[in-house]
């Protein structure tokens, strides 16, 4: 938004000036282009006009992006590259040596995991992305002390042919092989040959050549033996039951732990901290009247870290008799039996590590009266509301609220959404939410009367 003026006798005066009040711009006049360029594409630039004063001419040039020469862009190899620039019109040249170290490949591809469940089920423990046979080329610490007590995890059950027994060299004539009951027959030079006919037939096989053996196969497929001949001779080769692949895997117990792996082909070290929670599902069950609250406060003892989330994962509650407020706060939940039933929820809590935790409740809701209630010093809250527009019974009213100045109403959904709340009510809420109506059914309401007095029970909103 700022306007700059200056006098200069050329365009690379013009871009020093322009470089000069614009720090960030990094002007430049380009002579082939004809261009004053900038490389901040961030800044917000408006019309340049220039006039030429011997000749009284004013033109107007307007910014807009194109891509520009910056230099040249070269493909250095790994180590020293000795680098000569030359400049062609003064036979001048200059040596730069650069040296290009590429970053070693990390062994863990995070620096954290979150590991919980129940530990009265199963232990703990983390699948490593390093493959069981390559534990050789790693030196492990955990905790401090050195570690080799792997087992394995992810290993694939496949079946394996080995053909040690067969000639060096082919022709051969695959008289049978069956996979799931259909036989197959060919003629093939070399093994690879054999291979490539097994996945033509079996294209879920994945078959390889491991060097001694064919391995591959399809998890519930059913392959039978190879018959195969040359010359007078027949061999019999049967599939074999085999695990490959598999990952280093550790059990691990509760807690906080450092595993620092060293790949000792270039010394690399790469370390991963692993939160290990034992987490069990704790279920409660309450049984109170229409009107009457309780709460629940969470035991968070099971999480490692601090609690940051509290959601209801069941539906917002089932049942609908009861209304539930999470105070994540105090890690608490608010409950207030609105009508007659059973209501189910289920509290997901989490904390910044990733672990969560889960509480079932269940609010048993029982009648206590069918009409409207009769607060307590001459209180009168009536707890159904028609807000049809006929002139009738169409705001939600309570009777002797005057007497209580400062009173705060609050009203929630069964699902414990605040839809509407008011200081010093004047029987003037027609069931609206903002600009919209609210739908028929069962709402909560909350009435702060001051001190440790508050009202709280249910209304219907019937159209």
């Amino acid at each position: 938004g700022l306007l700059f003026q200056t006098l200069v006798n050329n365009m690379d005066e013009l871009a020093a000036g322009m470089s000069q009040v614009d720090a960030a711009g990094h002007w430049k006049n380009d002579k082939k282009s004809y261009r004053l360029i900038t490389t901040n594409l961030a800044g917000s630039y408006g019309q340049l006009t220039l006039t030429h004063l011997s000749s009284s001419v004013t033109t107007q040039h307007g910014p807009y992006q194109s891509n520009a020469f910056m230099g040249t862009e070269m493909l250095l190899a790994v180590g020293e590259n000795n680098i000569v620039l030359a400049n062609p019109a003064t036979a001048c040249t200059s040596e730069l040596l650069v040296t290009l170290e590429p970053e070693p490949a990390p062994i863990f591809a995070q620096d954290m995991e979150a590991l919980s469940g129940d530990c009265m089920v199963a232990n703990q423990g983390l699948c490593l992305d390093i493959p069981i046979d390559e534990q050789g080329s790693y030196q492990f610490m955990l905790d401090g002390q050195p570690f080799d007590n792997f087992t394995d995890c992810g290993a694939i059950n496949a079946q394996s042919y080995s053909y040690q027994s067969l000639p060096p060299s082919g022709p051969y004539q695959l008289g049978e092989w069956t996979v799931n009951g259909q036989t197959f027959s060919a003629v093939f030079n070399a093994v690879g040959d054999l291979v490539n006919l097994m996945n033509l037939w079996d294209p879920q096989g994945n078959w390889t050549n491991s060097g001694s053996a064919i391995v591959g196969g399809k998890t519930g497929s059913v392959y039978g033996k190879m018959v195969i001949h040359q010359a007078a001779s027949t061999f019999v080769i049967n599939a074999e039951n085999v695990m490959l692949g598999g990952n280093l895997y550790l059990e691990l117990v509760p807690g906080e732990h450092l595993i620092l792996a060293t790949r000792l082909s270039d010394g690399f070290s790469d370390s991963l901290t692993v939160m290990v929670a034992c987490i069990t599902t704790d279920q409660y069950q309450y049984t109170i009247n229409t009107g009457e609250s309780g709460t629940l406060c969470f035991d968070l003892s099971e999480l490692l870290g601090n609690q940051i989330s509290i959601e209801n994962s069941c539906d917002e509650g089932l049942g609908g008799a009861a209304v539930f407020i999470i105070n994540e706060a105090d890690a608490c939940v608010d409950f207030t039996g609105a009508q007659p039933g059973v209501s189910e929820a289920c509290f997901t809590l989490c904390d910044e590590f990733g672990i969560c935790d889960t509480v079932l409740l269940t609010v048993h809701v029982e009648l206590i009266n069918a009409v409207g209630e009769a607060a307590r010093d001459s209180l009168v809250v009536y707890n159904a509301f028609s807000p049809n527009g006929d002139g009738y019974n169409d705001y939600f009213k309570i009777d002797g609220l005057q007497r209580y100045p400062g009173s705060e109403l609050s009203i929630y959904s069964r699902y414990g959404q605040k839809v509407f709340s008011s200081k010093d009510y004047k029987n003037d809420w027609g069931g609206s939410w903002g600009s919209n109506n609210l739908p028929n059914g069962t709402y909560f309401y909350i009435l702060e009367l001051g001190g440790e007095k508050r009202l709280t029970g249910y209304l219907q909103v019937e159209r």
